[in-house]
């Protein structure tokens, strides 16, 4: 196996993502290409700008911070009609943020993912809140955990958060990995 091939080393919902690209690349073989509306892979849709860290690289935070203390998301039926919407082209949904673990309605929006049939449904997260509801992993693919490192210092240089807020994070990723194989999900 040649090291750095696509096909061996990537993980990120492989078996739905290869399948898309292979059935797309069937698709302009058999020259039906035009015949066959061109998709997008996966969409990524921040269901929140709210998020408790103040990292210093995030763009989604840029200006959107709530200063006023209104979150700027929509509702959950905004959010359901979106997700509805979403699916209507892509196979994949990451669910970002912010912080999506912040929105009490996180658990019916990826229920809702589920039920549209996403091949792949994945959940971006600082995992600082996850572990208050695990019980919704049960509806993802793929947790994707966001570490800025794994050290303490240039954690909190590049997240701006607490030192209680850097061991949350590192119980998170211990108890996380323990919760995979209860819910079927990787990491």
């Amino acid at each position: 196996k040649p090291r750095g091939s696509f096909f061996v080393e990537a993980r990120m919902g492989t078996p739905n993502l290869l399948k898309n690209i292979m059935f797309n690349v069937a698709l302009k073989k058999m020259g039906r290409r035009e015949e066959t509306a061109y998709h997008p892979v996966a969409a990524c849709y921040l269901v929140t700008y709210r998020c408790e860290l103040d990292c210093v690289y995030c763009l989604e935070n840029a200006g959107h911070r709530c200063p006023d203390g209104v979150p700027r998301e929509l509702d959950t039926a905004g959010a359901l009609e979106t997700l509805k919407g979403i699916r209507k082209t892509c196979d994949v949904i990451d669910i970002s943020g912010g912080e999506p673990a912040l929105r009490t309605d996180l658990e019916q929006l990826l229920g809702a993912c589920r039920e549209l049939e996403f091949n792949e449904i994945m959940l971006n997260s600082n995992g600082l809140h996850l572990l208050e509801r695990p019980e919704m992993l049960r509806h993802v693919h793929t947790v994707v955990l966001g570490i800025d490192s794994l050290r303490e210092e240039p954690w909190l240089q590049i997240t701006r958060g607490s030192p209680a807020q850097y061991s949350a994070q590192m119980q998170a990723i211990e108890e996380l990995v323990e919760l995979r194989s209860k819910y079927q999900f990787d990491i």
